[in-house]
């Protein structure tokens, strides 16, 4: 039997997808910095039709290139986009480089500690959250999932997530929307090698004070902002998915400024600063081994990060890549 256990969420979705599971968050963090390239992407190919979505930005160093896609947490239900672009950089590229993930594991009496803590049944939700807050759940929870008979039932941080996730999906946004999926897709098709930067680390104080801010005070804190926002909330995240699908660099831009609440949740999970440096530097050093050895390469990377005004971009740059 196995002395130890791991567990895998997506950042994106806020919780983990099964009980098990206790962290795998792509925590990567890319900078664009205002006079970064954006690129039309021409030198692959001049006669790119019908892209939707923005274009790709670029990084290079001696005639070699890193074009990086910008992932986003949500399109237009109704938008059916293409990776056109992405394809004709794949179909002359050496590699691509995935979004990357940081994984932290634990020992057995740990992980039955952390499951335990996680599947902690919820004293009802009206006793965590005050009176204005409950009722507002209750009545977006009407609206968004009348029939979800289990969502009271859970801890405010995981019964909040779940709602904020229907709102997304009833108010005509997909945050499964597969992008990841298709590009990886693309580059098997081409016989492309997909390298999956991958931070892990044994550590079960970790593991436990992650779970301990998600289920304890912190978690509730975030879960009430998450419910007072939700709808000022979709309405940003639906702007910004507009914007995206137009191609809207400067409106997305702006956008990023403005305060999304339900970005506590993912706050939570990437708490630990080191965790976040770390994975950081994997995807770092895989840009710099892609740049080193590639003539072209395509490398995958959060949409908001992309639209930070410092990180992963800004250490590219230190290292003279333009």
């Amino acid at each position: 039997m196995a002395r130890n256990t791991s567990a895998t969420s997506n950042c994106r979705r806020g919780i983990p997808n099964a009980l098990g599971s206790l962290l795998l968050v792509p925590l990567l963090l890319v900078a664009l910095t205002a006079d970064a390239a954006y690129s039309n992407a021409t030198a692959s190919d001049p006669s790119v039709p019908d892209e939707i979505g923005l274009r790709l930005w670029r990084v290079s160093h001696n005639n070699h290139t890193v074009w990086i896609l910008g992932v986003p947490e949500a399109v237009p239900s109704s938008t059916r986009w293409r990776l056109n672009e992405a394809e004709a950089v794949i179909a002359n590229a050496q590699q691509v480089v995935a979004q990357p993930t940081a994984t932290l594991s634990t020992g057995l009496i740990t992980a039955f500690r952390a499951l335990r803590l996680w599947t902690r049944k919820s004293k009802g939700l009206e006793n965590y959250f005050d009176a204005e807050t409950y009722a507002r759940f209750t009545a977006l929870k009407a609206i968004h999932a009348p029939f979800d008979n289990r969502i009271e039932k859970l801890q405010p941080f995981m019964a909040v997530s779940r709602l904020r996730d229907a709102a997304i999906e009833n108010s005509g946004l997909n945050q499964y929307h597969g992008i990841d999926e298709a590009v990886t897709k693309a580059a098997k098709a081409r016989r492309v090698p997909v390298h999956h930067p991958e931070w892990s680390k044994r550590d079960s104080k970790t593991t436990m004070e992650l779970l301990q801010s998600v289920t304890g005070a912190q978690g509730v804190t975030c879960a009430a902002l998450v419910v007072n926002s939700l709808e000022s909330d979709i309405e940003r995240l639906k702007a910004r998915a507009s914007a995206w699908a137009d191609g809207d660099l400067e409106s997305l831009r702006r956008l990023a400024e403005s305060q999304v609440e339900g970005d506590c949740m993912n706050e939570l999970w990437q708490r630990p600063k080191d965790i976040e440096a770390a994975v950081r530097a994997e995807w770092i050093s895989a840009v710099d081994a892609a740049l080193e050895k590639n003539i072209s390469t395509l490398a995958l990377a959060p949409l908001a990060d992309l639209l930070n005004a410092a990180g992963s971009l800004k250490q590219l740059r230190e290292r003279g890549y333009t």
